[in-house]
């Protein structure tokens, strides 16, 4: 890494050897037979262009040549050709990921969601999910992992809810840390083989499992995802900038879910496309556990008006 000293514990190799390249794919071969994929650390600095720039006085001074293939192209199209379901992960920053997944990553950390569910705001999580449809389902959405302090103290309780329920309900790969689950509060150096016993947080326990009993649906991964726009619910009531939106179709099953991604309440009109639905029809909110009656004339011409508890969501079934 250009921006860190010089790892202790972990060997350098030339990617610019063939003779180094044919021993990671071979490496890579044999754990096709016993696993199903492979987290790459740190994958940006085998890009070509990276690794010359990070290396380039030990390049220069024993005359190297660069190849003139990248390495992840060549390794993962190697091993793709034996087993074709392997999949690589790359840990991966410095927007890079687009370049990674142009390469044959299957899927590319999405730190940049990460740093922006840190903040408060909602906004800037609304344009990082205008992104291509292409792009987005090969990123892996996670809120903590073993680089990263524990979500529930870097975000707090009710924000860390908040964005898990965004990060598994977004397209792309949802990746769930050790203890998060449980609420768990300590970092652990990857270096340790132990932990501090720690009491489990029966109230983010509880939400993991309903949100799961939510997300585990077909809709939410076979489902066609987009985007939803909230619009102000009066004149002057610039709330609805706090609340994100987004919808899954599969059928005609519909899911809505949204997120007041603030420490403010705040209210949104939504328009739906309910115009072959009875006059009166029903929204169930399958996170809260709560039915609703609306008007489907107010809804497709005004809005569905949405009123949330900072950090609050709902996930509607329709």
């Amino acid at each position: 890494d250009p921006f860190f000293p010089a790892w202790q514990d972990t060997i350098q190799i030339n990617f610019f050897s063939k003779d180094a390249r044919k021993f990671l794919t071979d490496i890579l071969l044999n754990l096709t037979k016993v696993c199903d994929g492979v987290r790459c650390d740190m994958a940006m600095l085998a890009l070509n262009n990276v690794f010359k720039n990070t290396w380039a006085g030990a390049i220069s001074k024993k005359n190297i040549e660069p190849l003139p293939e990248e390495f992840w192209g060549q390794i993962i199209n190697t091993v793709k050709n034996t087993r074709n379901d392997f999949l690589f992960i790359a840990e991966a920053y410095w927007n890079l990921e687009w370049e990674l997944q142009q390469l044959g990553f299957d899927y590319t950390y999405d730190k940049s969601l990460t740093d922006r569910l840190k903040s408060d705001w909602a906004l800037s999580i609304k344009e990082h999910l205008h992104a291509e449809n292409d792009y987005q389902i090969r990123s892996l959405r996670f809120i903590e992992n073993h680089d990263e302090e524990r979500a529930i103290t870097i975000l707090g309780k009710e924000k860390s809810k908040a964005a898990a329920i965004i990060i598994s309900t977004i397209m792309g790969m949802r990746f769930y840390h050790d203890g998060q689950f449980e609420g768990k509060k300590i970092k652990l150096p990857v270096q340790l083989r132990r932990e501090p016993d720690e009491q489990l947080n029966q109230e983010i326990y509880d939400f993991y499992n309903n949100l799961f009993s939510v997300v585990k649906e077909d809709v939410f991964k076979k489902g066609e995802w987009s985007l939803l726009t909230p619009e102000t619910s009066w004149a002057g009531n610039v709330t609805f900038n706090n609340i994100i939106a987004w919808q899954w179709i599969l059928d005609k099953e519909k899911r809505i879910v949204i997120v007041n991604y603030s420490n403010t309440a705040s209210t949104c009109r939504l328009k739906l496309d309910v115009r072959e639905y009875p006059e009166l029809f029903e929204l169930k909110d399958l996170l809260n556990n709560q039915d609703y009656l609306r008007s489907a004339e107010e809804v497709f011409h005004t809005g569905l008006y949405i009123e949330l508890k900072p950090w609050h969501a709902h996930i509607f079934n329709y």
